[in-house]
């Protein structure tokens, strides 16, 4: 299969994969809709349903996290409510959910992993949690991963040698420089270590970056909506999206884009 053409588009798995001057797009909104929306949510308008729109995967109050904890698994009756309740049982809605995930929403990341701890002994706030990121899915079902075909001009001159390592924590870089393992990073004593010969060497630097920065932080833990989207917003290329007159912008449906 070649690009030559000015548009190409063609379907992978069920994935939809758009190539043109611009660049190389791809999502899965035609999948979510279909096996997502239609079948948990047969119904669903986010504008007068009676399910409120959610907008970040998975809760950020500490109660949330106090109810997975001290919840005991449902067994019986109550499962089999929950199941009833949700449109299936954990497993299932898991492996649905997480199917979006490896293919292409890196934003449920952080959600999918934690909850898929409970796997098999769910309680019904694991129940809870996995039917909010198929609401968060509802809410945001189109949003294209994009890599442009331009040269990206806004950024520093790439540099390999040593490799830069970008961290939010200025102890944890103190640490990993100085090999200093104190007893409140002895649980990390290994990777403190690997990581000090690596600089040592040469061959990575580690260099302070503000959290707002640090992509990877919403993929270690749940963030509020405007955190969460500005850090997956520039993941998924957001910012290098086509312009709006092209015709790679028109088959995105970006007007829609949120």
């Amino acid at each position: 299969m070649t690009f030559e053409t000015k548009v190409n588009k063609f379907k992978y798995l069920n994935l939809r994969i758009i190539s043109t001057e611009h660049g190389v797009s791809y999502d899965q909104t035609e999948h979510i809709e279909h096996k997502i929306i239609k079948k948990y949510f047969p119904d669903w308008k986010v504008a007068d349903s009676g399910l409120k729109a959610v907008h970040t995967p998975f809760r950020t109050d500490s109660q949330y996290e106090i109810d997975l904890l001290e919840q005991l698994p449902l067994q019986g009756k109550d499962l089999k409510e929950a199941e009833k309740k949700y449109g299936g049982s954990f497993a299932s809605i898991l492996g649905d959910v997480m199917h979006v995930w490896v293919w292409s929403r890196l934003d449920i990341g952080y959600a999918t992993t934690r909850l898929s701890q409970y796997t098999h002994a769910p309680n019904a706030a694991a129940f809870a949690g996995l039917y909010r990121i198929l609401r968060y899915l509802a809410t945001h079902p189109h949003r294209p991963i994009f890599y442009p075909r331009r040269p990206v001009t806004d950024v520093h001159e790439l540099r390999f040698e040593p490799l830069p390592i970008y961290c939010d924590s200025q102890p944890a870089i103190d640490s990993i420089n100085a090999n200093t393992v104190t007893t409140r990073v002895k649980h990390v004593a290994i990777p403190i270590m690997y990581m000090h010969e690596h600089v040592k060497d040469g061959t990575i630097s580690l260099h302070k970056i503000n959290t707002k920065l640090n992509l990877a932080d919403s993929g270690t833990k749940p963030n509020s909506a405007p955190v969460h989207f500005e850090h997956f917003d520039q993941a998924i290329g957001v910012r290098f999206y086509p312009p709006a007159n092209s015709e790679h912008h028109n088959l995105l449906n970006l007007d829609t884009f949120k």
